[in-house]
């Protein structure tokens, strides 16, 4: 059983790597400015680029529960589809980030990766991620992710309806070489 873990963490990682760099793209914004995965530029200012003034009073808001453990982020940011994403195979996304009262700066991303170009939430192509990271994870702070797709539909569902964002879905804590599985969800609502 093992040896199939270390196989699905062979790819899983690049695959969550390549989640990351699409994350980044995807936020870059229009603003000159903006460097990729410059940490002064928190879902506060990608929001206000991406809302073009729409729903500035509203942030929107999330809740990830993984097990015993709770995190609510304000002011997410969200896209329906590629041309919200500003990438092709991006079919949704939910980003924010939070700072606890620790110092610590925590980063929720749950996205669907559609890799046909088509825009789809479901299919054979569909990839679906959430994951929370540490940013000074160094010390073995939070860093789960759910666990990809050899997981059942039945274990991982996502429902997005309108503005609203719900997942159930096994998570992994990627702290420890051993596979973790946690039951989670993630509800949230869109500005």
């Amino acid at each position: 059983m093992r040896r199939g873990n270390l196989r699905f963490r062979m790819l899983f990682f690049p695959l969550l790597a390549l989640v990351l760099s699409v994350a980044l793209v995807a936020c870059g914004g229009d603003d000159d400015d903006d460097v990729p995965g410059d940490d002064g530029g928190g879902p506060t200012a990608a929001s206000d680029d991406y809302d073009d003034g729409a729903g500035d009073d509203e942030g929107g808001t999330a809740t990830l529960t993984i097990g015993d453990e709770s995190w609510t982020f304000d002011e997410i940011i969200c896209a329906f589809s590629p041309e919200e994403a500003v990438n092709p195979n991006v079919a949704f996304y939910l980003r924010s980030t939070l700072e606890t009262e620790d110092g610590r700066i925590l980063t929720l991303d749950a996205t669907i990766i559609d890799d046909t170009g088509q825009g789809q939430r479901e299919g054979e192509n569909v990839i679906k991620t959430v994951f929370i990271t540490d940013l000074n994870a160094d010390d073995g702070g939070v860093n789960w992710s759910t666990i990809g797709q050899l997981i059942t539909d039945a274990e991982k569902q996502w429902a997005i309806e309108d503005k609203n964002v719900h997942v159930e879905a096994v998570f992994d804590d990627r702290n420890t070489d051993e596979i973790v599985e946690v039951q989670g969800t993630l509800d949230g609502t869109c500005p």
